[in-house]
Order: C-alpha cells, then sequence, then structure tokens
C-alpha cells in the first residue's frame, strides 16, 4: 500500500509527500455495547491498517483523496461543513472541524491520501481508525505532538458531534492506546485504562468478517442507545447510580419488576451480565483457564443475540459453524448488524477452520467471508517513506 500511496500522491501533485502515517483497527474480546453505558471492556488493536500519505500547502485548502473510493473532496479550512453527498469524506473533514471548535489553530491546508486494508462496515471499526489517524495526522504536521487520550477524545467527538453517532469511547481508545500483544481494560466511566496480557496457550483468536455491510448511523445502534437511557431515567428513581454499568447480577430480579417492560429489562440484563463477563474473563486469564474465556465468549454472543439483539442471521450463522470447525468459544465483535466475529481456536487448526468455515459460508449466503488471526499490535505510527 505504501508504493501505492506515494506514487499517487506523485501523480496528482507532482512531488513526493512529507510524511507517511498509520493507524491499526481494532477487536473487542468482551464487553460489548457497554461503553456508551459507562461500562467495562477489552479492545485490542490489530493489524489491519489505515495509512495515509501527507504534504502541506501553501493555501487553507484540505484536499482528500482515498485509494478505496472514488471521489476526492477539497474544502477551505475557514469553511468546513458536514455535506451528506460527502459520504466517506465526513470523517476525516469533521475532525478538522472539530480541532477548529476546540481552538487548535490550523495555518495551512494539507493533501492528504488514504488507503486502508481494514474491512469496511466490518465491525473493526475503521470509522475510528480514519479519525484518529487523521487527529495525528494533524497533531503532527501543525506541532502540537497531542499525547494518545487527547487523540482519541478528539476523534470520539469528531465521531459523535459531527457524524452523529451515540458511541461510546471504546473503539477511538483502543486505536490509539494500542500496545503489540497487550489488551487494554478500559473504564469508560473514568477513562482509565490498564494493559493486560491473555495468554491463550495453544489457541488463538481468529477474525472472521462477515462481508454484510452496515451503516450504524441508520442501523439500530443508536435505537439501542436510546432504549438504555430510557431504562436507566427509570432505574435512577430506584438507584443511586450514574449509568446502567453500575448495577449488579443480583439486582436483576428487583430491575425486572421495576421496569415492568421485557424489551428493557433484556437491554439492561445484556449491560449487567457483560460488564460481570469482562471481570470474569480477566480473572481466568490470569489463572490461564482457556475453557472459561471460550464459554465467557459464548456468553457472549447469546446474550448480544437474544438479550441486546444486535447480532442478525450471519453472525449466527458463523457463530454456529464456527463451533461445528473447531472453535471452543466465539461471538461477534463490535457493534453487529452484520460486521465480524472473534474466535478461539487451537493453532494449529486455523487452515482446517478457515477452509471449512469459508465453504460453508459461501454454500449458504453466497458471500466470501474474509478470515484471519487477530495480530495484536502497536497504535498509531509515523513511518519513513
Amino acid at each position: 500500500m505504501k508504493n501505492k500511496l506515494i506514487y499517487t500522491y506523485r501523480n496528482i501533485f507532482h512531488k513526493k509527500p512529507d510524511k507517511l502515517f498509520s493507524s491499526p483497527c481494532r477487536i473487542n474480546l468482551i464487553g460489548e455495547h457497554t461503553d456508551y453505558n459507562l461500562g467495562l471492556a477489552l479492545p485490542a488493536a490489530i493489524s489491519k491498517y489505515t495509512s495515509a500519505v501527507v504534504g502541506k500547502r501553501n493555501d487553507r485548502k484540505i484536499y482528500i483523496r482515498s485509494l478505496n473510493k472514488k471521489d476526492p473532496y477539497e474544502v477551505d479550512l475557514d469553511n468546513i461543513s458536514k455535506i451528506p453527498t460527502y459520504g466517506w469524506g465526513n470523517y476525516p473533514l469533521g475532525v478538522f472541524y472539530t480541532l477548529k471548535e476546540n481552538g487548535y489553530k490550523l495555518p495551512f491546508g494539507l493533501n492528504i491520501i488514504y488507503g486502508s486494508n481494514v474491512p469496511m462496515a466490518s465491525g473493526l471499526s475503521s470509522s475510528a481508525s480514519i479519525l484518529n489517524l487523521t487527529v495525528y495526522i494533524a497533531s503532527i504536521m501543525y506541532g502540537y505532538n497531542l499525547d494518545e487520550t487527547t487523540i482519541a477524545n478528539i476523534a470520539h467527538e469528531s465521531e459523535t458531534k459531527y457524524n452523529g453517532l451515540k458511541c461510546g469511547i471504546l473503539d477511538e481508545y483502543a486505536i490509539a492506546l494500542g500496545k503489540k500483544d497487550k489488551c487494554i481494560l478500559l473504564d469508560c466511566k473514568s477513562n482509565k485504562y490498564s494493559y493486560e496480557s491473555i495468554d491463550l496457550k495453544d489457541y488463538a483468536l481468529v477474525v472472521i468478517v462477515s462481508n454484510v455491510k452496515r451503516s450504524l448511523t441508520v442501523s439500530p445502534y443508536n435505537k439501542r442507545v436510546e432504549e438504555c437511557q430510557k431504562a436507566l431515567t427509570i432505574l435512577k428513581g430506584h438507584y443511586d447510580i450514574e449509568s446502567l454499568s453500575d448495577l449488579k447480577v443480583s439486582d436483576l430480579p428487583n430491575i425486572k419488576t421495576l421496569l415492568n417492560d421485557e424489551i428493557l429489562f433484556k437491554r439492561v440484563r445484556h449491560i449487567v451480565t457483560e460488564n460481570q463477563r469482562v471481570r470474569d474473563f480477566i480473572k481466568a486469564s490470569k489463572e490461564g483457564d482457556i475453557t472459561t474465556l471460550a464459554n465467557i465468549l459464548n456468553k457472549s454472543h447469546e446474550s448480544l443475540k437474544d438479550d441486546y439483539e444486535v447480532s442478525g442471521e450471519y453472525l449466527d450463522y458463523i457463530h454456529d459453524i464456527s463451533l461445528k470447525y473447531g472453535a471452543i468459544g466465539e461471538r461477534m465483535t463490535g457493534a453487529g448488524f452484520g460486521g465480524s466475529s472473534i474466535a478461539l481456536i487451537k493453532k494449529i487448526d486455523f487452515s482446517y477452520f478457515k477452509e471449512n468455515l469459508y465453504k460453508d459460508y459461501l454454500e449458504k449466503y453466497h458471500i466470501k467471508a474474509k478470515i484471519f488471526p487477530a495480530n495484536i499490535c502497536d497504535g498509531l505510527k509515523v513511518k519513513s517513506l
């Protein structure tokens, strides 16, 4: 990708770019839909990347192009606003708008050519990858040298306020704070985090991309956020809580009576039990209990399917056939409504697992899944040209 990015830049601007940047995507091992409920999650950056070559301009315009998309966009830094027809372009352009809103001076324009091998709309957070990457580009090119959490917070503000997704901080933090071979235990209430080593022994995590596309801003994602807020409003009248994640599993029988609404209760039950699964996952990992880790992954998928209702037919089928072909634990990862799953399999079984799952899924849906190891990697980087 590096050579293609540089070639494209030279072909358009007739000179070499100034810098090359990269940003990984992410998986989430456990703790799904807990972030916007101020709960716990355990994400990690993985080695599929959004990359960009960048050059300084002599005016105040931002030019963006993607190797993965047809149309380039050019806007003036003094006149950035969300334009529906810009599609993907609203992600990087929203970053510059957000930086300006937060008082950062942007004294000159930039030419940016993006490229990515992150499967789009796959539940691996391609949007947070390009958002974090763009904040990082601005940080370096304008000399701000922002720390990782500041980069993540600006990217998150851009995604929620400019692009309208009511998401939590998980995706941006997982990417900005990524560290090779480490997962991030993230408390989304305090934004505090720690790095955790997950010893899977003879097992490995595998990513399965369903290639069923979805847009979160038009999917039921925002509806789930609203349902959680509705339940929280009711329960605040009975519990001294800030979020649903302050509740305990032992509270659930009483909560069911108080809500008197099966849908809202199921949403709350997922959040409460998913937070407990994060705690249990860390404990089992420290004890080297692979069987318990696998069971936790399976329980999480069941909860996301039955209580939170975000998995869908394709991810449920992938779950079932993953277990058929050797996975001991499997669950959807990301927001759902299509997207991706992660499976825990023996390392020596990878070829058999990949070949049979791919064939079975293709025969069932006439869709080609992407299946690859989840290599946990470092976060944002400036690379040599």
